[in-house]
This record gives C-alpha cells, sequence and structure tokens, in this order.
C-alpha cells in the first residue's frame, strides 16, 4: 500500500486512533452467568467475520472496568492474542453502545473524531492490514499484537467527506458479499445431513426398498460358512435383546428381507478383529506407516500424516499388517469413523495403531458396505452407546465384535454401494462448488478493500478539504493534550476508594505535594496497592524516592502505604 492518491495522506494507526487495553480480572472472579453488579465482557471469540457477536460472555464485577473501557458504538475490538497466527489482529467493529468491555487478551482503537470510524474499521479487515499485522506478532506458544506495533502499521488517510463516501459504498456493497457468505456457509450442514440421510436411508432398506432379488440362497452360504468355522460355530447368534436394542438406535427400519449377524461372525476367523500396534514409539523418517484415529476420516483414510514406526516394532504385528479390503474403525479418540483399507495402502505395506480396530470381511461380504454401516447415523449411534472413558474415550473391541449387522443379500449390497457412492460423488461435487465459491466470495471481499483505500472505489472531489489538513487537525490536538496536565479530582472522605470509575488522578507525573493530600484522603479499610497504581501511574522510581523521603516524617498513614507498595510487586526497600 505505498502508492495513495493526490489529497490522500498516511497515518500510524495509533496516531489515528486511540488504543485501550481490555480489562484483567482473576478467574474466581468472573462468572459464566449473569448477576448482580456484574456486566459482560467480550473476548476474541466474540470477534467473528469482522463482526462482534454478542453472546457467549463472561461476566465480571463493574467495578473492574473504567470509564473509558466501556464499548461505544464504532469503537474497534482486536485480538492482541492468539495461538494461532491467522486470528491475532482479527477485528470487530460495534455497531452501538454496549453496556460491557472486552477481556485482557483484547484491545480497543477508538477513532479519532476527526476521522469517520467506519473507514478505519473497514481498514482493519483489509488484506494489508492482516499482513502486516501477522509479521509483527511475535511469540512462542502465543502470537502477541503489542501496542507499540500499531506506531508501524500506516493507514491511508482519505479527505473527510471522500472517507464517508467510501464507508458508505463499503457497508453497502460488502453486506451484500456478507449476505452471499452467509448463504454459502449453510452448504455445509446441509450436506452433512443429505450424507446422513443418504446413509441412513441405505442401511434401512429404504434405498433400495423395490430390490426383488431373492437372497435365501445367500443367507444359507453365509450359516454354511459359519457352521462349517470351528471359531465361529462356538460363537452366539444375535439375541432378541440385542437385536431390539439396535432396532431403537437405528430408528424406523425395515430389515424383513435382510438378516442380521454379530460382525465377529461376518470375518475372517484366523484374523479376527484385532487393534494394531500397541506402543508405536518415536515417528521415524522411514519405517512402516501406521493408521492411528485421526487419520480415519468417514469413509476415506487420510494418507498425507501416517506415523511410521520402526521395522522391529512393526514385526510384531503382522496380523494386522493391511492386506486390502478390511475395514478400519476408529475406536479411540475420535470414536466412530470407518472406512475401507485401499490397495494404495496396501502398496505401502502399512499397518494399524492399537486406536484402529481392522475388521477383515470375507469374501462374499462387501466391505464397502460394511464401513457405511458402521458411518450411518445408526451404526454411529449404536457405537457410542458403547464408548467407555473420560480422559482418552474409547470403545472395547468385544462391542465391536457383537455389533449388530443387518446384513442383504451380497447383489443388494453392491447395489446399495453403488447408489451411496453415486448420491456422495453428487455431494462431494456441490461441495466442491462450495469451496471454489466460498474463495471468490474471500477475494472479492479483499478486492473491494484494496480497491477502496487506493482510492479506486468512488469519485474524487477535488473540493474536498485535502487529509493532510486533518492530519494538522490530529496531530496539533495530541500535542495540546501532551502539553497540558489534567486536573486533579476530588474525592471525599466517605467515597471508596477502589471505585474504578472514581479513582483519584494526579497526572502523569508523582509529586509530594500530591502524594501528601492523596494518603490523607484514603480509607484504611478500602486501601490497596492497586489503588497507588491507579493513583500515580507506572512512575515508580519517582514514587519511590517520595515515599522514602517521606517515611523520615514518621507519618503513620505514609509508613503504612510505603509497607504496602513494598510488599507487592511495585519495588523493595534496599
Amino acid at each position: 500500500m505505498s502508492e495513495i492518491p493526490k489529497g490522500w495522506a498516511k497515518l500510524p494507526l495509533d496516531e489515528a486512533t486511540k488504543l485501550i487495553r481490555g480489562i484483567s480480572y482473576k478467574k474466581i472472579e468472573a462468572s459464566s452467568t449473569p448477576m448482580e453488579n456484574y456486566l459482560p465482557i467480550l473476548r476474541a471469540n466474540n470477534i467473528q467475520n469482522g463482526k462482534l457477536v454478542y453472546q457467549d460472555y463472561v461476566y465480571v464485577p463493574d467495578d473492574k472496568i473504567k470509564e473509558e473501557q466501556y464499548i461505544k458504538a464504532n469503537d474497534i475490538v482486536i485480538a492482541m492474542s492468539s495461538g494461532s497466527k491467522n486470528l491475532v489482529g482479527k477485528s470487530g467493529i460495534s455497531k452501538s453502545d454496549f453496556d460491557g468491555s472486552f477481556g485482557t487478551f483484547c484491545g480497543l482503537l477508538r477513532p479519532n473524531k476527526e476521522l469517520d470510524s467506519r473507514f478505519v474499521g473497514w481498514f482493519t479487515r483489509s488484506q494489508y492490514y492482516s499482513e502486516k499485522v501477522s509479521t509483527l506478532s511475535k511469540g512462542v506458544n502465543i502470537n502477541n499484537l503489542k501496542p507499540s506495533h500499531f506506531s508501524e502499521i500506516h493507514i491511508p488517510i482519505a479527505p473527510l467527506n471522500e472517507q464517508t463516501r467510501i464507508a458508505d459504498k463499503l457497508d453497502s456493497m460488502l453486506a451484500k458479499v456478507d449476505a452471499a457468505q452467509a448463504r454459502l456457509d449453510k452448504i455445509p450442514n446441509i450436506l452433512k445431513r443429505f450424507r446422513q440421510s443418504v446413509l441412513a436411508a441405505a442401511t434401512s432398506g429404504e434405498l433400495t426398498k423395490d430390490w426383488m432379488t431373492g437372497s435365501n440362497e445367500y443367507f444359507c452360504e453365509i450359516d454354511s460358512d459359519i457352521k462349517a468355522d470351528k471359531k465361529l460355530s462356538k460363537l452366539p447368534v444375535v439375541t432378541a435383546q440385542e437385536l431390539e436394542l439396535t432396532k431403537s438406535l437405528f430408528g424406523e427400519t425395515n430389515w424383513s428381507r435382510w438378516k442380521t449377524y454379530p460382525l465377529e461372525l461376518l470375518v475372517d476367523s484366523i484374523r479376527g478383529i484385532p487393534y494394531g500396534i500397541v506402543q508405536t514409539g518415536e515417528a521415524q523418517d522411514i519405517g512402516v506407516p501406521t493408521i492411528r484415529c485421526g487419520d480415519v476420516k468417514p469413509l476415506k483414510v487420510i494418507m498425507n500424516a501416517l506415523k511410521k514406526v520402526t521395522f522391529e516394532i512393526e514385526k510384531k504385528y503382522v496380523r494386522t499388517r493391511l492386506k486390502g479390503g478390511e475395514v478400519l474403525l476408529a475406536i479411540r479418540g475420535t470414536v466412530g469413523h470407518a472406512a475401507v483399507a485401499t490397495q494404495e495402502l496396501v502398496d505401502l505395506k502399512a499397518n494399524i495403531s492399537r486406536e484402529v480396530a481392522m475388521i477383515p470381511v470375507r469374501d462374499n461380504i462387501d466391505s464397502s458396505y460394511i464401513a457405511m454401516l458402521l458411518q450411518s447415523p445408526g451404526g454411529y449411534t449404536c457405537l457410542a452407546e458403547k464408548v467407555r472413558g473420560v480422559a482418552q474415550k474409547g470403545i472395547n473391541l468385544a462391542d465391536v465384535k457383537r455389533f449388530v449387522t443387518p446384513l442383504p443379500s451380497l447383489a443388494e449390497q453392491k447395489e446399495i454401494v453403488r447408489r451411496v457412492e453415486s448420491l456422495l460423488t453428487m455431494a462431494d461435487t456441490v461441495e466442491k462448488q462450495y469451496t471454489d465459491a466460498k474463495a471468490r466470495t474471500n477475494r472479492l471481499t479483499q478486492s473491494i478493500l484494496a480497491k477502496a483505500f487506493r482510492g479506486e472505489l468512488v469519485k474524487q472531489d477535488k473540493n474536498d478539504e485535502p487529509a493532510e489538513e486533518l492530519l494538522t487537525r490530529i496531530l496539533s490536538e495530541k500535542e495540546n493534550k501532551l502539553s497540558v496536565k489534567p486536573a486533579r479530582k476530588s474525592v471525599t472522605k466517605n467515597k471508596k476508594i477502589n471505585s474504578s470509575r472514581d479513582k483519584i488522578r494526579v497526572g502523569n507525573s508523582v509529586d509530594e505535594t500530591s502524594l501528601i493530600k492523596w494518603i490523607k484522603n484514603l480509607e484504611k479499610d478500602t486501601f490497596r496497592n492497586e489503588d497507588l497504581n491507579e493513583a500515580f501511574g507506572s512512575d515508580y522510581e519517582q514514587l519511590k524516592e517520595i515515599l522514602f523521603s517521606l517515611l523520615k516524617e514518621d507519618k503513620p498513614m505514609i509508613t503504612k502505604v510505603f509497607d504496602v507498595a513494598k510488599k507487592d510487586f511495585m519495588f523493595k526497600k534496599v
């Protein structure tokens, strides 16, 4: 943003606005619900998409809030700290006065009265501002935007009348963009519901209710396989109680032409349903890719971050080395996601961790159908019923083995898979279109803002007062404030010193006379270190010298003030 139009000027953001820091409070002082004499506090999570979201407050005692910390119309609330570099510096513009304040991890920019506050607010949503903040904010775990950083962010200043025209235009244009984004933002939830509805219909028999092919021969084959297997033949079939519970969790079902089995009767009995590597050890640069619970997503495995374990560790778990076609089920952490092991995973000679259960269904069962069943709303609910643990939630393999599996004929299984994949492909196409449209609207917002602050959004008027005149008044006003000491406020003896809106002020400097007068007005029961700090600012060295000199007079109240200051963080006697 180096080029600015004729008649414009540039100004550091800390000159164009007044920065006000958020209030500090102890956790035990805060409440999550409204209380008498408590007021709501906005935090960084209340700043979303350039707006302030007035909900999900924390409430603190109103005497914690200074007068200037109350949010007014057109104030700009800034996230000053964040664990994410992309979130620090995000801003929200207040549309009206707010009977509350903002937290310590936020700051507030109050534009100079000579500027159109909307113009300044829109600037804090520009790409230039975001990139500058990203460069300036630093931290190890937390990225911090310091007050001094605002002196390094320069805002282009248009003539005041042009600022108003630009702000009006931005209000109009970006309101339409925001409306389009709001409509777009509904699409992910619509797609989620659509996918769930497809899987629910598929696994209840509704999707293939027109299917007429007989399945008796198929079920005879399944039953024959179970009977011929020494391990499987000893396992119990689905009990009436298990079936009743499953049907209630699946909701409305039409399994009249299907047959139900425990999942453990439908797998390769030699491999069973095991979990994988118990202790994977440190990640290796060269080793065996291992699938963990976070890698298993709904009906697919994400392969770009598979942890590699040593060959020595992996060779002890040959049983769970993937051969292809196994159903993989997340049983720890993010419980319930299911997918089928692909040939690509086989080519990698991948294995699984103990966070994942392997379900090696037999060749006469479609593994994709089983994965869809587990991933369906009914299947997911059945698994959720079995989740145990607090710190580390998970499902026991015994519960996975007894998962009641409604099984149609193999031909119908394949038809279900075909229809579901077709419908989900359509959903994926719509999701791709949504993602592209969302990116375009985001670029459109930044394109409009860039035009605005290059002076290309509205016509310039040669009759407008040049911005330099504005700057002259702004800087002159600041110089006048610095040269004039604010008058001290009087305080009655009965007035509490710890009322935050009525602090005794003596200016930026400390003098002996002011200190003595201030001490005489103290109430013994209400005096705290914070009062001393509020009254005299941060000029601790000068304050210390005066206190040391006054101690010689041996006045009890001066001694008390000194003892409190010495005891707390301000200074220690040396």
